[in-house]
């Protein structure tokens, strides 16, 4: 076997490095949230079927409540590589083009059908409180204003589109991760 060398400028390899580090801590985060979320629901289970622990030293009741002390931690180291700030095209309810632009600061809600994601949301230059939802089995993304029914469809400004496309693996990586 022949070996190649190859040459790097020091930029090259740290921007290599760099690159692999980041895979590995976020697919660390989705594992962690998932491993969190695992174990809480597996000492529900038990706790709602009268069995106990297979560890004596913990009972499903303090594996709850470690879950619930954890769990927002987790959601927070999952999404804490993607905090910034996303441009979002849309219409208002009058037809007209809209600019959104979020600020992420929270996972606030992960299930197998939607992630809802809350942080400071500025929709055609006035402040509004609401949520992103994010449809996972069709990666749709709405705008939801608190108080009203009526979503908003966005659509993912390019200059932003991976690091959105990146959060939203993120999360479905955490989803596959979870087995109850």
């Amino acid at each position: 076997m022949e070996k190649k060398v190859i040459r790097l400028t020091e930029e090259q390899l740290s921007l290599a490095i760099k690159h692999a580090l980041n895979e590995v801590i976020d697919e660390i985060g989705g594992q962690t949230h998932a491993v969190v979320h695992n174990a809480t629901q597996a000492a529900k289970q038990r706790q709602l079927y009268g069995q106990t622990n297979l560890n004596p030293r913990k009972s499903n009741i303090d594996i709850i409540k470690q879950g619930i002390r954890l769990s927002k931690p987790a959601a927070d180291s999952l999404i804490t590589p993607y905090k910034t700030t996303y441009l979002f095209h849309a219409t208002d309810l009058l037809g007209t083009a809209a600019i959104l632009i979020f600020d992420l600061k929270v996972l606030y809600e992960l299930t197998p059908n939607k992630a809802i994601l809350k942080g400071n949301i500025v929709f055609n230059d006035e402040p509004l409180y609401g949520s992103i939802i994010i449809e996972i089995p069709s990666n749709t993304v709405y705008y939801n204003y608190k108080g009203n029914r009526h979503k908003y469809a966005l659509e993912i400004d390019p200059s932003k589109k991976q690091m959105w496309e990146s959060l939203i693996n993120q999360l479905s990586l955490s989803l596959h991760s979870r087995t109850v």
